[in-house]
C-alpha cells in the first residue's frame, strides 16, 4: 500500500511539473525583475505571484528574484537595465515607454481613453501591436503580456476639490514624463516633478498641494497620511506590462518561454482581481485612518481642455499623426 501511495504522489508531482511541457531535465534557469510597487502593494504581489507560479509549474526550474519598491532605479533606468541585459524582467506602467518610442506618450495623456474596456480594445488593435514590435527592435525589450489594467488614476490632495477649476494654481507631483507634465498644465495646475519615492516628504512638507496615483498604489505609499482628500478623477488609464530582455527570452527554451507568457496572463488575472477586491477594502480603510473620500467631480470641462491639448501636442509631433482621432474612434 505505501509502495502505491507513493507511486501516485509521484505520478501527481510529474503531472504538476510536466503540465505546462517543462521537461525533467530543463535547465535551471534564474531570472531578475524589478517593479516600483511598494512591498505589500497589489502591483508587488502580482510580480510575486508571478515568480510562485513559474516556479510551481517548473518544478523550481524557473527563479524569478523580484525587487520591489525601486530597489533597482526608477523605471527608466529599470527598462535601460533590461534593455543591455543586466535586468531580465520589468514590470511598469506603459506609459514610461514614452522616451523610447513617442507613440507611447499618449499613455500619459489625460481623458485619451473612455474606460477600461476601451482602454481594453485599443490594446488588441494594429497601432499597439506596431508599438509593441518598435520597443523590440529600438530596444530589444520583448513585450510578453500587456493585460494587467490598472486602476484609474485618481488625486489625493491637502484640500478638497469639488470641481474642474479647483485645480487652478495648485502644485501637483507628477511622473517625470512629458504627458502627465501636459496634462497637469493643461487642467490648470503647476506640475512638479519628484521621485517617486520622496513624494511622501514633498507632500508632508507642503512643497506639493496633491499628487495623482492609482487607488491601490497611493494607499500602499500612506499618501492619504498626508493628502487626505481622496478624488475620484479617472484622469488616466493604463496597463502595467510584463517586458523581457528579448535575447534573454530567446535564450530559454521553447517549454520555458511558453511557460513564461502563461505565467505573465495569470499575473493579468491575478492583478486585476486583487485591485477589485481592495478597491472597497481601501476605500473604507483609507476613511478609517482619517480621509475624506470626496464625490466624483464633473469631468467634462476637463475633457475637453485636455482634448485641445491633445490636438495640439499631436501637431507638434508628440505621437503619430491621428493616433489620437483613431483611438477615439475605437468602439
Amino acid at each position: 500500500m505505501k509502495k502505491i501511495m507513493m507511486t501516485i504522489i509521484v505520478f501527481a508531482l510529474a503531472v504538476t511539473v510536466f503540465a505546462a511541457g517543462v521537461r525533467e531535465d530543463d535547465p535551471r534557469v534564474e531570472l531578475t525583475a524589478g517593479s516600483i510597487n511598494a512591498v505589500g502593494t497589489a502591483g508587488a504581489r502580482t510580480v510575486d505571484y508571478i515568480a510562485e507560479y513559474l516556479s510551481e509549474r517548473s518544478g523550481g526550474n524557473i527563479v524569478l528574484k523580484h525587487f520591489p519598491a525601486g530597489q533597482l532605479g526608477q523605471p527608466p533606468d529599470m527598462i535601460d537595465q533590461c534593455s543591455i541585459g543586466a535586468l531580465d524582467v520589468v514590470w511598469v506602467d506603459i506609459s514610461n515607454y514614452g522616451p523610447i518610442d513617442k507613440d507611447y506618450n499618449i499613455f500619459g495623456m489625460g481623458y485619451v481613453f473612455r474606460d477600461q474596456d476601451h482602454l481594453a480594445r485599443f490594446l488588441e488593435s494594429p497601432d499597439y501591436e506596431r508599438m509593441a514590435e518598435q520597443l523590440r527592435v529600438q530596444k530589444g525589450v520583448l513585450t510578453i503580456s500587456s493585460g494587467a489594467q490598472r486602476p484609474a488614476r485618481h488625486v489625493f490632495s491637502k484640500k478638497p476639490i469639488r470641481s474642474a477649476e479647483d485645480f487652478a494654481g495648485m502644485n501637483f507631483r507628477v511622473p517625470g514624463l512629458e504627458m502627465y507634465l501636459r496634462t497637469f498644465e493643461g487642467i490648470g495646475a503647476n506640475p512638479m516633478r519628484i521621485d517617486y519615492g520622496e513624494s511622501y516628504m514633498a507632500l508632508s512638507q507642503g512643497l506639493v498641494d496633491g499628487i495623482e496615483n492609482p487607488l491601490d498604489a497611493g494607499y500602499g505609499m500612506k499618501f492619504h497620511q498626508v493628502a487626505p482628500y481622496f478624488v475620484p478623477t479617472g484622469h488616466i488609464r493604463t496597463v502595467n506590462t510584463f517586458v523581457m530582455n528579448e535575447d534573454r527570452f530567446n535564450s530559454l527554451p521553447a517549454d520555458y518561454q511558453e511557460l513564461i507568457r502563461e505565467a505573465a496572463r495569470a499575473g493579468d488575472e491575478f492583478y486585476m482581481q486583487l485591485v477589485e477586491q481592495e478597491k472597497e477594502e481601501l476605500l473604507r480603510a483609507m476613511e478609517q485612518e482619517g480621509a475624506t473620500i470626496l464625490p466624483a467631480i464633473d469631468v467634462v470641462p476637463l475633457q475637453r481642455r485636455l482634448a485641445s491639448v491633445a490636438r495640439d501636442l499631436e501637431a507638434q509631433g508628440a505621437w503619430t499623426e491621428g493616433l489620437w482621432e483613431r483611438i477615439q474612434a475605437v468602439e
